[in-house]
């Protein structure tokens, strides 16, 4: 454990030394993600997955702090696609294709961090996590509509009903790259993992033969809206932080260098001669 925390943390110490002269930024972001919802599960498994999509856009504000790591804000607008199919009904009439899509539009505001590590001149590895809250409210969507089939002398009708409920929250872990495009204009592209918390959707089918009033099949199916997404952004500088550096202590000129040793030459000049005088003195005493 302890070593896998060494691995973990040697890169981001070092990075504060690596970006010791690195700028503090106040940036302005745009982003747009679109990627893959996770399949729905059936209660009868007449309904079959197909490929649903999610996508989003937004705005942010992000405090970069020398390189090291990121704080962001910001606001954005979300969607799901869900697509189902009946296999059986496009199996037994293959001119045909019976796909049931149900579409989620909400706003939604967020809140993340961001950790970066540097790995080329001006390019960074970041792992960023994310937490996102949502506006919209609980919703339920009915639909209904016909196929004629008259080939087969069969006429379906389709009944469709999806509950949308309220998504309370995600949280969002993303890795990328990140790049200086030039002095205070970032670009990024990372990966990024939607896991809700709670189911999106919930939805029942009914297949129905018009000409009998009977039920041909019938399926209950939810998503709990996790999704797999691939996220481009913008980052460009608001307001730069300049790094006040403390002034150095000026040296001493070097006159006043000189000055100082003349004096101190004589002043021992002094004593020495001071010191000849006594002894002079003394000598003539003696005599």
């Amino acid at each position: 454990m302890a070593k896998t925390l060494r691995l973990y943390l040697i890169p981001i110490i070092c990075s504060f030394g690596f970006n010791s002269n690195a700028q503090t930024y106040l940036l302005g972001s745009g982003y747009l993600d679109a990627g893959f919802m996770s399949g729905s599960s059936f209660q009868n498994n007449v309904l079959a997955n197909r490929t649903s999509t999610t996508f989003g856009i937004g705005l942010g504000l992000q405090y970069r702090f020398r390189n090291v790591f990121a704080l962001e804000a910001g606001i954005g607008q979300f969607g799901d696609n869900i697509r189902l199919r009946d296999q059986v009904f496009e199996d037994t009439y293959s001119a045909h294709s019976l796909v049931y899509n149900q579409h989620s539009r909400y706003l939604g505001y967020y809140g993340s961090a961001q950790i970066l590590i540097p790995v080329i001149y001006d390019g960074w590895l970041f792992l960023q996590c994310g937490y996102q809250m949502y506006f919209d409210k609980a919703e339920t969507v009915s639909k209904t509509f016909e196929y004629e089939i008259l080939k087969a002398e069969a006429n379906h009708l389709v009944n469709a009903t999806a509950t949308f409920g309220k998504r309370d929250a995600s949280i969002l872990p993303e890795i990328g790259f990140q790049y200086e495009l030039k002095r205070g204009v970032f670009a990024s592209a990372g990966v990024k993992l939607d896991f809700s918390q709670k189911n999106l959707v919930t939805g029942t089918y009914e297949l129905h033969d018009i000409r009998t009033n009977e039920i041909l099949r019938t399926d209950a199916f939810s998503n709990n809206g996790n999704s797999f997404s691939f996220n481009l952004k913008l980052s460009v500088g608001l307001h730069e932080f300049i790094k006040r550096e403390k002034p150095k202590p000026q040296p001493k000129p070097e006159k006043e260098k000189d000055k100082e040793e003349i004096i101190v030459v004589k002043k021992d000049n002094d004593k020495d001669n001071e010191k000849s005088e006594t002894d002079d003195v003394e000598i003539e005493v003696d005599n």
